[in-house]
């Protein structure tokens, strides 16, 4: 090479970089200007959101300081216990912005209020108040603006609770949460523009690094390696310019070995100064070439030096209450479901159904496990959103009576408490006492209480003789000599109460996706039903409680009686609800149940015998948990159980071949009796018939009931009947 000359077009110096702004400035300016526009907008739209939020939650405070105040104290004040009354009102007084708290009687009398509570000024009632309805408004007391909420106490007819709120508590809290929130949008401002400086800098860099390097081989210097460790696009393009540097080194060195080997004139070492300075150019435009395809396909393209590993899809999976229904999606995550499915799930807590299906919509979660009233409401009002699996099919709500009360008849002329009307308690009420053939407040009087505990202070009470009540506050129910006559799925409702949903846009573009999460939480399904312990330290970690006895309750009523095994959606019970919200939506008589499902995925599970294996073998769990499979007399005894009676004796269950008298439990069905006696649900009207003469209907069994189960086998009339029935 030392005897190689450059010509002289190729050793002028570069020209010199033009004068501007350079990239990385340019790309940093644009984000910069980007997240001060964005951060403006955020800050004024924050504002107005964060006063109407505060304002809203100032009353949902109120709301709800008044209504827990409310439940305490109707068992106090239905007792007339002033002493503990006047207590409970001390302690309620000391939290944060309480200015009053007042108990009236039906008359609007005093029956007991924190200190000069008596002076205070209520502005108008509104219009249209209802004495059994919860009201709020403004009022002075001590020369000061305070939120005034009224809770009645048993729908009125106990009197009511007043309590007032300091208006200046709410500003103070306004202000500061302003305060906090331009303060974050300044930091997230901050952070957002040093980010943008460092990734203008990674952008640049490779680019600027490669510039270099052409120019330097523009200028003849074909001894500096180009050398970048990276596998993307940029390190493609490094390592073509490496090996045009080497290819272009190698045809130096032969051109002045050949020209050493003979000698030059005048003519020949022009013409190959002229050669040498095409190879040149052809290297710089070679270059430049390869720079600009380097840039623009690695804005386009996937990373081509990636390694081909298999990755896990994340996904973020809702789920929208705390409570046993929720079962499935909690077992799936702890146990790793999702992960043996190549799933990288995250799960997420939306409180409520309608935020649920509002992050569907939006894409901030891929699944909501949610109630199927969000679904369907949001359905009618134009989303996609539809329902894959049904988790819990009807109702986990028990009909608790009096002690006295044994049989469905003694309920007539009494009264039974929901929470409010027009509540999921009122509509399960409504429906039991009509599948029990008594009319609702004609046979039956209903009054609206408000939460649980409430409900069951009433009827401790003796002043309600039944409610509904829902798992586990029914164990607490019996526990204090209570009965329970009936739960909603022996009276053969069907509701779709909690399932899993998508958008028809997910299902449409990755279909593999929600089978794969499908398939997840059926695997799931069957650990929870065959893995009591491990089940029961997911329910106690997420209902936050230690209560064993409130845990078993919880895995008993809803993990195995209720979550179905094959997760299909109920379609009954969809029509159920859509009649239901028929008053409020003109849509919902002429929709159809099946516009709100999908059940293709379920079904691909069903028919490939995917769940029956799953039932028919060991667990199925991932990897690093062993379970130890059953033996051929565990499998054996475990089918024979099923065709016994669910009564703990067992005394006369164990033989199928004979008659035998059975007392009905909660949670039983004529179904279930019949999948229990005879494996197989189908053989139901074989027990009903049996039972014409106490029975009048099927769907109307109750908890104590005597029941007659026939002997497995039929006589030919017996048949008969069956085929004729």
């Amino acid at each position: 090479m030392s005897q190689y000359k450059m010509p002289p077009e190729a050793r002028q110096p570069a020209k010199t970089r033009r004068k501007g702004v350079s990239l990385k400035w340019k790309i940093t300016g644009a984000w910069v200007g980007l997240i001060l526009l964005f951060g403006l907008l955020v800050a004024a739209a924050g504002g107005q959101i964060m006063t109407w939020a505060l304002r809203r939650q100032v009353e949902q405070r109120a709301s709800t300081i008044a209504t827990n105040f409310s439940d305490a104290a109707t068992g106090l004040v239905i007792g007339r216990k002033p002493l503990e009354l006047n207590a409970l009102i001390s302690k309620y007084a000391l939290l944060d912005g309480v200015a009053y708290i007042s108990v009236r009687d039906g008359k609007d009398k005093v029956l007991a209020q924190s200190p000069a509570s008596s002076s205070v000024e209520f502005e108008e009632m509104p219009a249209g108040d209802q004495p059994g309805s919860i009201q709020q408004r403004r009022a002075k007391f001590s020369e000061k603006n305070v939120y005034d909420t009224r809770v009645p106490l048993l729908g009125g007819q106990a009197g009511s609770v007043h309590v007032g709120l300091w208006e200046e508590a709410v500003h103070g809290e306004l202000e500061q949460a302003l305060l906090l929130l331009i303060g974050a949008i300044a930091v997230a401002m901050f952070l957002a523009m040093v980010l943008s400086i460092l990734l203008a800098r990674k952008l640049t860099r490779p680019i600027l690094h490669l510039t270099q390097a052409a120019d330097l081989m523009s200028k003849g210097d074909l001894d500096t390696p180009i050398s970048m460790n990276r596998r993307d696009e940029m390190g493609d393009l490094a390592r073509a310019l490496e090996r045009m540097r080497s290819s272009l080194k190698a045809a130096m060195v032969r051109l002045a070995r050949d020209r050493s080997a003979k000698p030059e004139t005048s003519e020949q070492r022009e013409k190959d100064g002229q050669t040498q300075a095409r190879e040149i150019r052809v290297s710089r435009i070679g270059a430049a070439i390869l720079c600009l395809l380097g840039t623009l396909s690695s804005a386009s393209a996937a990373p081509a030096g990636a390694a081909p590993e298999q990755r896990q899809q994340k996904i973020v999976v809702a789920y929208s209450g705390l409570s046993g229904s929720q079962l499935p999606a909690w077992v799936a995550y702890e146990k790793g479901f999702f992960r043996k499915g190549g799933l990288d799930a995250t799960l997420l807590f939306v409180e409520g159904g309608a935020k649920a299906v509002q992050t569907l919509i939006s894409g901030e979660v891929a699944f909501a496990q949610i109630g199927g009233f969000s679904v369907l409401e949001s359905r009618l009002q134009g989303s996609d959103v539809v329902i894959i699996a049904g988790f819990l099919n009807t109702m986990d709500y028990q009909l608790i009576v009096s002690r006295n009360i044994t049989e469905p008849e003694q309920l007539k002329g009494k009264s039974v408490a929901v929470s409010r009307f027009g509540s999921s308690s009122d509509f399960a009420m409504r429906y039991a006492l009509e599948k029990y053939g008594l009319k609702p407040n004609s046979d039956v009087t209903l009054v609206q209480i408000g939460s649980q505990p409430a409900r069951l202070a009433a009827l401790q009470a003796g002043k309600i003789q039944g409610a509904m009540m829902a798992v586990p506050h029914t164990l607490q129910a019996k526990k204090s000599g209570l009965n329970v006559l009936a739960d909603l799925q022996m009276l053969g409702l069907e509701y779709q109460h909690t399932g899993l949903a998508a958008t028809g846009t997910l299902i449409k573009t990755q279909p593999d996706l929600a089978r794969d999460v499908v398939k997840a939480l059926v695997e799931a399904i069957h650990y929870l039903k065959t893995h009591r312990k491990d089940s029961l330290e997911i329910l106690a970690k997420y209902l936050k409680t230690n209560d064993v006895e409130s845990l078993e309750e919880t895995y008993e009523a809803v993990g195995l009686n209720l979550i179905a095994e094959r997760p299909y959606p109920t379609l009954r019970g969809i029509r159920v609800m859509l009649r239901e919200m028929a008053p409020k939506y003109a849509k919902a008589l002429a929709a159809r149940p099946d516009q709100f499902v999908n059940l293709s995925f379920v079904q691909e599970l069903d028919r490939s015998l995917f769940i029956d294996r799953l039932y028919q073998s060991r667990a199925i769990v991932p990897a690093g948990e062993r379970p130890n499979p059953p033996t051929a007399l565990a499998i054996s005894q475990r089918k024979a159980a099923g065709r016994t009676s669910g009564d703990p004796s067992r005394a006369s269950a164990g033989d199928p071949g004979r008659a035998q008298d059975y007392t009905v439990k909660t949670g039983d069905s004529l179904a279930r009796l019949a999948e229990k006696f005879y494996g197989s649900a189908h053989h139901w009207r074989k027990i009903y018939l049996a039972n014409a003469g106490t029975m009048k209907n099927p769907n109307q069994i109750h908890v104590g009931q005597k029941v007659l189960i026939p002997a497995a086998e039929t006589t030919e009339r017996g048949r008969s009947a069956l085929n004729m029935k």
